[in-house]
């Protein structure tokens, strides 16, 4: 049974800024920010970090000539307003327990560039564009095609939306109605 999400879908679409924001969750090595910054150099990009990162990361976002903002200890309504201003979310972890970023984002109505692995396909479904997580040069193609491909963009949150279904408290709790019902027979 899966944790509980709730469903309320603001009116957002890819927005045009200066250049396309990408707001990337989490700086703990397995949320795997440094190959995200690899994969962005040289591109138009602004990167939003959720997250406290280290002295080294500080270093390399320094050294690496992207325009990039960091956000932390902030309350849950500006980690939504993130989620909000940003055009693409960024999520190609290493390892994950549930990730629930994917539901935020998919909340959000945001196209997602998550990881190729077994929990983020179970949570995304087929809202999610997914990479190899620790391949840069597959970051780097997943983050271009999600920048350029309108339709690809709409598609997936068009199947993120349809996705949050399975995660509504109504659902989940007739699901733990049901197992305490067998449970007690």
């Amino acid at each position: 049974i899966y944790n509980p999400f709730r469903v309320d879908m603001p009116e957002t679409d890819f927005r045009e800024h200066k250049r396309p924001r990408i707001l990337h969750i989490g700086t703990k090595p397995n949320k795997n920010l440094k190959r995200v910054v690899e994969a962005l150099r040289g591109l138009e990009v602004e990167l939003m970090i959720l997250g406290v990162p280290t002295e080294h990361q500080k270093q390399m976002l320094a050294d690496s000539g992207l325009n990039y903002n960091i956000f932390s200890d902030l309350p849950y309504s500006d980690v939504l307003r993130l989620y909000a201003s940003a055009d693409i979310v960024s999520f190609p972890s290493l390892y994950e327990g549930f990730g629930m970023p994917v539901l935020e984002a998919q909340n959000e109505r945001k196209p997602i560039l998550a990881s190729d692995i077994a929990v983020l396909h179970e949570v995304a479904g087929e809202g999610a564009l997914f990479c190899n997580p620790e391949s840069v040069e597959s970051i780097h193609e997943g983050f271009l095609r999600l920048l350029t491909d309108e339709e690809l963009r709409k598609r997936l949150v068009a199947e993120g939306e349809k996705n949050l279904s399975r995660f509504a408290p109504e659902r989940i709790a007739a699901q733990y109605r049901a197992l305490y019902t067998q449970l007690l027979k």
